[in-house]
């Protein structure tokens, strides 16, 4: 009877500790849930405050822009000409993309109301009795008797329907006899809806739900909110959305498992937990590898978008303006300097916007948008046409051009205008290094079943460490040996092997104290002309 009893205590001692382990665990897991949890609301919480001061930052600055203008304090203020008002805002909001802005006059009237081509077009009685919109004017007014007046910012309700808005007096730096006379005292505010787009990082990074915008101060079904306030302080409409909590996921699914797993033996529940342990690591790992890689992507895309707009078009318009001033089209300028101050901006503008261009290419290039159409061309013309185009720079600086023909009808499959550019692009930085009396060779063969492509110039060789760099496909933007007198030498490389790359080819360099540097562009021969347009990079 004893070993009965003993085998029978046995297996009770086993189960009352996989329960205490089963109690342990889930304690210690929920707690580490909890903090878990507690810890992404408030990062949640820091990513809607950080996305809000975002919205009102973006306005605020292209609402500095148009309120110290001196043209604009000429048509608005000194006299209310209403022609200049509708004609200017009718282009401008949508270029700035705000695409909604009033004029408000001395005693807070509405004056005007401008809205771009969107679909929401509010009417002037709905804006000017909106909720916030008098503690927004009475905020930007309480600082004139002191100084000249401070842009202001907050929500406005306009329809049930919550907004952005931001406000200063139209008052240049010189005007400063609008802070001591009131009838010179007009507003302009801009302000945009507010919508869950402005959040959606909010659910791209941290896996949120349900994110939606609410007037007023009652209760949301979503557990979590977030308030906007006016000028004077007052919520006037809250952002809410289900909160990510992923302590409360693991624990639904752990703690069913966790149970059965301990019912049966503690060495089970013991390497069954280590294994689950390990497992989780590496999920979580993947899981912000996988999301670091998407942001990376979208503030790629983002870069895209936001320099084309921020830099090219105002670049465009300083060009036209400074093209129209070198030709005299409204009279002389006057003294002599005045042309070679025009054509220096002219010149410096259009370095800028080729810099400009050259970084959104390198940008599509690695962020996977560019997209290289090719089909069979024969590369001989390409290469004399690149050697032309950097022809006259060569010249200019008085170094020696040499094109040694090598084999003909050598067809490959690619781009032209893309093998065009590689080639010119490699040919300015040999030109770039060279100096005086020094000369750049091109010469081309075909090797098996590729045709390379080589370019010489006898300037210093370059590092072993740089070789290791761009024999390994490794960026050159930034060296210290490239970058020490020309900052354009990696950008163009960059681009260069990123199009020879996506036409299937491949870049490689030698360099050595007598021979100087020479850059061979790869690409394969096809056997015989074909005409077919397919995607490199398939």
């Amino acid at each position: 009877m004893l070993r009965p009893i003993r085998t029978y205590w046995f297996y009770i001692f086993i189960v009352a500790a996989c329960l205490l382990v089963a109690g342990v665990t889930a304690f210690t897991t929920g707690m580490a849930a909890d903090r878990q949890n507690r810890f992404l609301l408030v990062a949640q919480l820091k990513v809607v405050e950080n996305e809000t001061n975002a919205a009102y930052l973006e306005m605020s600055g292209k609402l500095s822009t148009e309120a110290n203008w001196q043209t604009a304090y000429d048509n608005v203020v000194k006299r209310w000409n209403r022609k200049w008002v509708e004609k200017e805002y009718d282009h401008y909001l949508d270029s700035i993309g705000i695409h909604h802005a009033a004029i408000f006059g001395p005693h807070g009237e509405l004056r005007f109301l401008g809205a771009g081509n969107v679909p929401w077009q509010p009417r002037e009685a709905s804006v000017a009795a909106a909720g916030g919109v008098r503690e927004l004017l009475k905020a930007v007014q309480s600082t004139w008797p002191q100084s000249l007046p401070q842009q202001k910012s907050g929500i406005v309700v306009i329809d049930g329907k919550p907004c952005f808005a931001v406000a200063s007096a139209i008052t240049p730096d010189e005007a400063a006899e609008a802070a001591s006379d009131p009838a010179l005292r007009y507003t302009l505010m801009y302000f945009k809806p507010v919508t869950a787009g402005t959040y959606a990082s909010l659910s791209a990074v941290l896996d949120t739900r349900g994110i939606a915008i609410h007037t007023g101060i009652d209760a949301v079904p979503e557990a979590i909110m977030f308030p906007l306030y006016d000028a004077a302080g007052r919520m006037r409409a809250h952002i809410g959305w289900t909160p990510y909590e992923p302590g409360t996921r693991v624990l639904r699914v752990l703690f069913p498992v966790l149970l059965f797993m301990l019912l049966l033996l503690a060495l089970v529940l013991t390497q069954g937990a280590m294994r689950w342990q390990r497992m989780q690591s590496k999920m979580l790992d993947n899981a912000a590898r996988a999301k670091a890689m998407e942001e990376e992507v979208r503030i790629k895309s983002a870069f895209i978008g936001n320099i084309s707009h921020e830099l090219r078009t105002p670049l465009n318009a300083i060009l036209g303006f400074a093209e129209m001033l070198k030709m005299h089209i409204f009279g002389p300028l006057g003294d002599s300097h005045n042309d070679e101050y025009v054509e220096n901006i002219f010149d410096g503008g259009r370095k800028l916007l080729a810099l400009v261009n050259d970084l959104i290419e390198i940008s599509r290039i690695e962020s996977g948008d560019k997209k290289v159409e090719c089909e069979t061309i024969d590369a001989v013309p390409c290469l004399y046409a690149a050697c032309e185009e950097v022809r006259p720079l060569a010249e200019a600086k008085g170094v020696i051009l040499a094109v040694k023909g090598g084999a003909t009808d050598v067809w490959c499959l690619g781009s032209t205008q893309n093998l065009q550019q590689v080639v010119r692009r490699t040919l300015e930085n040999a030109v770039a290094v060279s100096v005086k009396d020094q000369t750049v060779t091109v010469y081309w063969q075909r090797t098996g079943k590729d045709v390379v492509i080589a370019v010489n110039d006898k300037s210093s060789p370059l590092p072993k460490e740089l070789l290791v760099r761009v024999n390994g496909r490794l960026s050159l933007y930034g060296h210290d040996h490239l970058l020490a007198n020309k900052s354009h030498l990696g950008i163009n490389f960059n681009i260069a092997q990123g199009l020879l790359i996506l036409m299937g080819g491949n870049v490689m360099v030698e360099s050595g104290p007598d021979i100087g540097n020479t850059v061979f562009l790869r690409l394969p021969i096809v056997a015989a002309p074909r005409r077919s347009t397919v995607d490199c990079a398939a």
